[in-house]
């Protein structure tokens, strides 16, 4: 017999969210969440697609902002 399948709440939606708009990877959100990647996959990226764009567009973001203070702050010593 097949294990049931997990849900995934709205609480583990908004905190998956929040972890790829910090840049986190698939992997740690997994472990972090206690789910397989396949939950992952079939419960979170299909059903919330738009919402997983836009996370990672905003980790991508924050990502090149931090990235540009710290050229910044190079070239300040300099």
């Amino acid at each position: 017999m097949a294990r049931p399948k997990k849900e995934l709440t709205p609480q583990m939606l908004q905190q998956i969210e929040e972890m790829k708009s910090q840049g986190a990877s698939i992997t740690h959100i997994c472990k972090a969440l206690n789910i397989s990647r396949s939950t992952y996959y079939v419960n979170f990226r299909e059903n919330h697609a738009e919402a997983v764009k836009t996370a990672e567009k905003k980790g991508e973001e924050a990502h090149l902002k931090d990235l540009n203070e710290a050229i910044k702050v190079e070239i300040e010593k300099k």
